[in-house]
């Protein structure tokens, strides 16, 4: 293993301080945020989201970070950004366009701003990003999580009222209540690969990534209003379907097409 590399040498599923054979090295000390790691002891922050705690493939520094009322942050250092996501608010590595992250990692652009910071989203691409691999344990298809490959929960697609019911860990609350929510997963556009009929829509031109939706043929494939078997909120996929609804702030004609049952003037969905 090569510990400073970003890159599985040894074909053991961990990279560089999150492999015994770096972890004790010299070169594991006081890494900045975004390095691989075995423990918050071998971080500057002192902190690191391991893949056993975690499911991040191989690690990763992080940091404790604030997000000021006014919209500004506090707490990170250069080449870091602080983020509030599905995992914490933390101090994350930033990237741009398709790069600057490493293997298990994507550029992920939150706001579709590309004026403003993206950061390295965990998203594995196989069981190869994560250790060890097992007929039970690997790169979950819908979170992109090394864990469990089958947590028993709701798949892409289906209703939730929280991030802890979907597969994915990450619930999209489309509709004016939490229980009209619909579990989404992340992919990496480079591979457009979702789990089962589930259909990769890129979410942003400036990133890496893109969200899953659930794929479908006709309508009698989707839960049923507001949602409806058509193209991809982003126009991905391919060409292929997905069940959706219009989100706030999307042009509408009618509330039939909106997440929330309201066009506003006949052409906004509320």
């Amino acid at each position: 293993e090569i510990c400073t590399d970003g890159v599985d040498n040894n074909c053991n599923g961990l990279a560089d301080c999150a492999d015994p054979a770096c972890s004790a090295g010299p070169s594991c000390t006081n890494l900045a945020i975004g390095k691989a790691c075995l423990s918050n002891a071998q971080c500057a922050s002192g902190a690191c989201n391991t893949e056993s705690a975690t499911g991040w493939p191989s690690g990763s520094c992080v940091g404790a970070c604030t997000i000021l009322p006014d919209g500004g942050t506090a707490g990170c250092p250069g080449g870091a950004a602080c983020v509030k996501d599905e995992f914490g608010t933390l101090c994350r590595q930033t990237c741009a366009g398709n790069g600057g992250c490493r293997k298990g990692y994507a550029c992920h652009d939150e706001d579709l701003d590309s004026s403003t910071p993206s950061w390295c989203l965990p998203l594995c691409s196989g069981d190869s990003d994560c250790s060890p691999a097992s007929s039970s344990y690997g790169c979950n298809t819908q979170s992109k999580l090394c864990e469990l490959k089958s947590k028993g929960k709701a798949a892409i697609g289906a209703s939730c009222s929280g991030n802890g019911g979907c597969e994915s860990g990450r619930c999209l609350n489309v509709g004016t209540f939490s229980f009209n929510g619909y579990c989404i997963g992340p992919c990496l556009k480079a591979t457009n690969v979702c789990s089962g009929d589930a259909v990769c829509d890129k979410d942003s031109s400036n990133d890496a990534t893109g969200l899953c939706w659930d794929g479908c043929a006709s309508g009698t494939d989707c839960r049923g209003p507001p949602y409806q078997c058509t193209s991809p909120p982003n126009g991905g996929g391919g060409g292929k379907l997905v069940c959706t609804c219009r989100l706030s702030g999307t042009f509408c004609s009618s509330g039939g097409q909106c997440c929330s049952g309201q066009c506003f003037g006949g052409f906004v969905c509320l």
